[in-house]
């Protein structure tokens, strides 16, 4: 019998005010079946190792339910916008000179 392999799931968590906090949240996670977690205290994010079956919904419940929040990170914002030196001499903003 084949199995799939597990689906990492970055979250991030809210109201861990300790490494106690971090801890409690791995065990919660933990408990479902075929669920493994790593919490980084300091980023306050958890890596979740879990079967597809589990969907990211029933993570984020279990977590709520231990008394702290859970959401998927944000996605990176886009590049920013250049800063006027960065650009090409040609795109700067110049005045023509008047002779």
């Amino acid at each position: 019998v084949s199995t799939a392999p597990p689906v990492r799931t970055d979250l991030e968590v809210g109201g861990m005010t300790c490494g106690a906090c971090a801890r409690r949240v791995e065990r919660v996670l933990r408990r479902l079946d075929g669920v493994g977690a790593e919490v980084n205290y300091a980023t306050g994010r958890v890596a979740v190792d879990h079967p597809a079956t589990v969907a990211v919904a029933d993570l984020v419940a279990v977590i709520e339910k231990a008394g702290y929040t859970a959401a998927s990170p944000a996605p990176p914002a886009g590049p920013a916008a250049p800063d006027e030196q960065d650009r090409p001499r040609e795109q700067q903003g110049r005045q023509e000179q008047v002779t």
